[in-house]
């Protein structure tokens, strides 16, 4: 829902561009994922926040058909992103392969798409590049198509090629210590911020 709100104020003439920061950081808690909230006055955001969090909180029926909507387009882009992971193809050719066929499937406006492969993959939201990927190479692809004023979010990784058993091990401990270093950060007061630094385990 927050990704179809901002989409939705950009095209609002009467919305200046710096204050959806201000209104989504907000509502996300989070000011570090749009710095443009620093540009405007706090307080339009904070008396803002409440509105659009009792938004988020409660779906009514046709707000999760929407959003169930949403998910099959964003399955449909994901089909397309996979096949288009190969080497020799370069991580905007696969951004493009899974936006046009989440815009065929109904997508009237995707918010973003995230795209990294080999060393680009420790970038949690990466643009796509011309970057070629190669045999060996992990592929992070993040879509979020917009359907009917509501979007989807859908991450996965591929791989072009075989992954041995104990790198298959070490990924899982790996990502298994993150994820318990986060729980114990995540304490009232802490915000996202100060919960993301448990990603460095």
């Amino acid at each position: 829902m927050i990704h179809s709100i901002a989409y939705h104020f950009d095209t609002l003439a009467s919305v200046k561009a710096q204050w959806t920061g201000v209104y989504i950081s907000h509502a996300v808690d989070d000011e570090h994922a749009y710095p443009s909230s620093r540009q405007a006055s706090r307080s339009d955001g904070e008396r803002l926040y409440p509105v659009l969090t009792g938004l988020r909180l409660v779906k009514d029926a046709e707000e999760i058909k929407r959003l169930a909507a949403a998910g099959q387009v964003a399955d449909v882009g994901m089909a397309a992103a996979m096949e288009a992971v190969r080497p020799g193809a370069t991580e905007s050719e696969i951004a493009g392969a899974a936006e046009f066929a989440m815009r065929k499937a109904g997508a009237e406006g995707i918010w973003r798409s995230y795209i990294s492969s080999g060393p680009r993959t420790n970038v949690a939201h990466g643009l796509p590049t011309t970057r070629v990927l190669q045999a060996g190479d992990l592929a992070m692809i993040d879509i979020h198509p917009i359907v009917d004023g509501y979007s989807a979010d859908i991450c996965r990784m591929a791989s072009l090629g075989k992954a041995t058993a104990s790198s298959k091990r070490h990924t899982i401990c790996i990502f298994r210590r993150a994820g318990n270093n986060r729980v114990r950060k995540s304490r009232r007061g802490n915000g996202r911020a100060g919960a993301n630094d448990a990603r460095g385990a």
